[in-house]
C-alpha cells in the first residue's frame, strides 16, 4: 500500500509471505546399506511486514497535448527504504545419516523464530493513465533470526534476500 505524501514521496506498507522447497542427498554413506538417504527442506516465509519511504528520484516527462506546457509523466524511477520484521518457518525431514556412528536414520527436525530486517528497493514505474501503471521492483532485505527447536545450537538463520517482482499498481484516489 501506497499512500503519496507529496508529488515524490510516499509512505510504503507491504505484507510478503513465500516458501521454498528443495531437495538433497546426504553426503555421508552408511556402514550398512540404506535405501533412500533423501532428505526434504522447507523454509517458509510465513509472514514479512514492512513500512517505509519511496521517492520519485527521476521522472521522464513527455508532451501528451497540443499544449506543450502540459507534460506527464512517461516513466519515473524510484527508490525506498525501510523496516519490518519477519517471521520463518524452517523443516527438515527424511533418512538422515549420522556421521560419528556412520547409521542411516528417519527423523524431522524444525525451528521458528522472527526478528527485524531492513530493506532497499530501486524500481520503475510506467503510468498508463489516470491511477494506473505498471510497477517494477528490485527489491533487497537483510535480517538474520535465531535458530531454536532442534537447530538450538546453531548460528542464526539469514532471513535476508534479493527479490524481483513486476505488476500493475492502482491508485483509485487519482480517479476522481
Amino acid at each position: 500500500m501506497h499512500v503519496a505524501l507529496d508529488s515524490r514521496w510516499s509512505m510504503v506498507a507491504r505484507f510478503d509471505a513465500g516458501s521454498r522447497t528443495i531437495g538433497t542427498t546426504s553426503r555421508a554413506a552408511p556402514t550398512t546399506p540404506a535405501p533412500s538417504l533423501a532428505q526434504r527442506t522447507t523454509l517458509d516465509l510465513t509472514s514479512m511486514l514492512s513500512a517505509g519511504v519511496q521517492v520519485v528520484a527521476w521522472r521522464w516527462r513527455g508532451v501528451t497535448h497540443a499544449d506543450a506546457r502540459s507534460r506527464s509523466d512517461r516513466a519515473r524511477l524510484v527508490g525506498g527504504a525501510g523496516g519490518g520484521r519477519a517471521q520463518y518457518r524452517l523443516r527438515q525431514w527424511g533418512t538422515f545419516v549420522d556421521a560419528d556412528r556412520r547409521i542411516a536414520y528417519n527423523d524431522e527436525y524444525r525451528s521458528a523464530s522472527r526478528d527485524f530486517v531492513a530493506y532497499a528497493t530501486a524500481g520503475v514505474e510506467v503510468p498508463l493513465g489516470a491511477g494506473v501503471a505498471i510497477d517494477g521492483q528490485l527489491r533487497r532485505q537483510w535480517g538474520s533470526a535465531e535458530m531454536n527447536g532442534d537447530y538450538d545450537s546453531f548460528d542464526r538463520i539469514d532471513i535476508g534476500g534479493t527479490t524481483l517482482t513486476a505488476g500493475i499498481r492502482f491508485t483509485p484516489s487519482r480517479w476522481f
